[in-house]
């Protein structure tokens, strides 16, 4: 997609019109119609009837998502997924997710030596998806739990259609894995890159449920890298070199990379590693494990060489402007924090409330109504925890805080130290998941 340009795109269902779940025209949540689809543009700020999750594609049904994109759409990195309350886990799960890059307007302006580094060839795009057949991941608070694919799959057993669709039969070599990330669609790949050169990686974590917390296998301390964008918008200068990339599900991030003529043949790895001294901002669960995610090769490749890591901060566009020295006004409802929490019958709630349905009356569908062009600041609260808590995560939610359509500025961390989480998020910068 390119900024200042419209664009269509119809999805067709094509699955089978003869089962108990292909009439399905509700949302809720909960394990319900498997069968049934829509299209979520994750990060896209466009208006919400065009990237609107309250559409529903039957089995034998069609929709058509027009999207226009503002001149001023900054360019970056974004993804798309399935997101039909019902059915999200088991589509994203199953593969329905790719990833959505922005290119900018003709007359967007870059700092130069981001040019020079979004111009290169040294491009990579690298997608993370979890492929998950082990079986059942409880959390020690029995709050979250994570099922696996036929765990999922077979949950649709218990709705009020009774129906599976179509159970996931997999079928394992001997002593292979169950529980891993692909990149790419690929187990553990090989890619390349020039010594010397500045090499751009633009990771999206296309999954529903743990975190990553990338990390370099770099046995000679040959490579660095940078972090210049999360959630498709330029960071705050002085841009950060993380000792891990942590990406929350659906969280993206643009990197550069760089590695010395001293490792030149030799080999990098990157991993995913459940570091403790991250707990404090991250909790201790729903984090992934896996010795080796991909490796990289360091090769002469004869590539124009953009030998300097950027420091100029790249201007943002006015719908980011900076608010940190806002004016904050109050939501029609006066809520300042948002509670998630676990009511009964496992049914999410938010400040204690369950969701009521996309269709329920506007009264009591909303939780806070805002105007347009006024500043409004929350705190999140994790779950566990009551109004007015103020410390670190201690346990990690099963889902991550996602706004649709808008981003939002980081402006505290709820008492964790803000060096101490640098690698995980940033006072200043501006996300749409977390």
């Amino acid at each position: 997609m390119k900024a200042g340009t419209f664009c269509n795109i119809t999805i067709i269902n094509r699955l089978d019109t003869g089962t108990p779940v292909s009439n399905c025209h509700y949302h809720r949540n909960g394990f319900h119609c498997p069968d049934t689809t829509n299209l979520h543009t994750h990060g896209l700020h466009v208006s919400p009837s065009q990237d609107n999750v309250n559409t529903h594609i039957i089995p034998g049904g069609n929709w058509t998502y027009s999207y226009q994109l503002e001149p001023e759409h900054l360019m970056g990195t974004f993804w798309y997924h399935a997101h039909y309350h019902g059915s999200v886990t088991l589509q994203v799960m199953g593969g329905l997710v790719g990833p959505l890059t922005v290119l900018p307007a003709a007359d967007y302006s870059m700092t130069t030596d981001l040019k020079n580094i979004w111009n290169g060839q040294a491009t990579r795009l690298l997608v993370f998806q979890h492929i998950f057949f082990s079986g059942s991941e409880t959390s020690s608070s029995m709050d979250f739990r994570m099922l696996d694919y036929p765990g999922v799959s077979a949950s649709y057993l218990l709705s009020p259609e009774g129906y599976e669709s179509y159970p996931p039969d997999p079928a394992f070599g001997i002593g292979g894995s169950r529980d891993f990330y692909a990149v790419n669609g690929n187990y553990q790949p090989v890619f390349s890159i020039q010594p010397n050169d500045m090499s751009l990686l633009r990771l999206v974590h296309a999954a529903s449920t743990r975190y990553l917390e990338l990390e370099l296998n770099d046995p000679g301390n040959w490579c660095e890298w940078m972090i210049v964008a999360r959630d498709g918008v330029f960071q705050p200068t002085p841009y950060q070199k993380p000792s891990a990339i942590v990406l929350p599900p659906g969280g993206r991030a643009d990197i550069i990379i760089k590695c010395s003529s001293a490792g030149l043949n030799k080999t990098v790895s990157v991993r995913a590693n459940a570091n403790p001294s991250r707990d404090a901002a991250l909790g201790t669960e729903n984090r992934h494990n896996q010795a080796l995610l991909f490796t990289i090769e360091l090769l002469d490749i004869k590539q124009p060489k953009n030998g300097a890591f950027p420091t100029a901060q790249q201007p943002l566009p006015a719908y980011l402007t900076n608010l940190t020295n806002a004016t904050v006004a109050v939501g029609g409802s006066n809520v300042q924090q948002l509670l998630f929490s676990m009511g009964g019958n496992n049914t999410e709630e938010i400040n204690f409330d369950p969701f009521p349905g996309f269709h329920a009356q506007d009264s009591v569908k909303y939780v806070d109504r805002l105007c347009v062009n006024q500043v409004y600041q929350y705190s999140i609260v994790p779950p566990g925890f009551g109004f007015g808590y103020s410390g670190p995560a201690v346990k990690t939610s099963a889902h991550p805080y996602h706004q649709h359509v808008h981003h939002f500025q980081v402006v505290g961390l709820n008492g964790v130290d803000a060096a101490a989480a640098a690698d995980i998020v940033r006072i200043g910068e501006w996300r749409d998941t977390v």
